[in-house]
């Protein structure tokens, strides 16, 4: 199944990895959607991740107007990813290297080489990645909190996320008490 945003996760565990959890500004600037990398649009699944920022023209290019401002996009992340070494990958490559990063048992694939949204998987091969995340055998857990940045909603609507916050909730309740809610 498509992970979707989720894959912005398995991109920041992999980030946190390579960068043996000392993040660099940029690390961080780009995965709180404030680098300014903005108009992202999407890649074409035989692209490489290098090739999605030049195609269509100026895909997640800079913007002064949103740098240093919270900017939901997916360009911070396509623009991460050149950052870190991994411009050159197509979707087979891209899968590789966060399963070789993030370990064999998340059997990842990729549907287009975006790392905002591009990752397929099943849900037991996400779970082993929150579990290894949030037990401590990837960098990415004892990052959790430590440069948080506030995104949501100020009061509850329809649509707000509250509903999807509820379900992280009741989820994270069952994954500490080993008991389904």
């Amino acid at each position: 199944m498509a992970l979707a945003s989720a894959t912005k996760w398995l991109f920041g565990a992999c980030v946190a990895e390579v960068r043996a959890g000392v993040l660099f500004a940029d690390d961080v600037r780009h995965p709180h959607f404030r680098s300014g990398h903005t108009r992202f649009g999407g890649c074409l699944p035989g692209q490489t991740v290098d090739g999605c920022l030049v195609f269509p023209v100026a895909n997640g290019a800079y913007s002064t107007t949103t740098d240093g401002r919270f900017f939901y996009d997916g360009g911070h992340m396509q623009k991460l990813a050149t950052l870190v070494g991994l411009g050159n990958m197509n979707n087979g490559a891209l899968a590789t290297e966060l399963r070789t990063v993030l370990g064999n048992d998340v059997a990842i694939s990729f549907s287009q080489p975006q790392l905002a949204g591009g990752a397929q998987g099943t849900p037991a091969d996400h779970t082993r990645f929150l579990r290894k995340m949030l037990d401590g055998r990837l960098r990415m857990g004892a990052l959790l909190g430590t440069q948080a940045v506030c995104t949501l909603a100020r009061q509850a609507a329809a649509g707000s996320g509250n509903e999807s916050a509820d379900c992280g909730r009741l989820i994270r309740k069952a994954w500490v008490t080993g008991a389904a809610p």
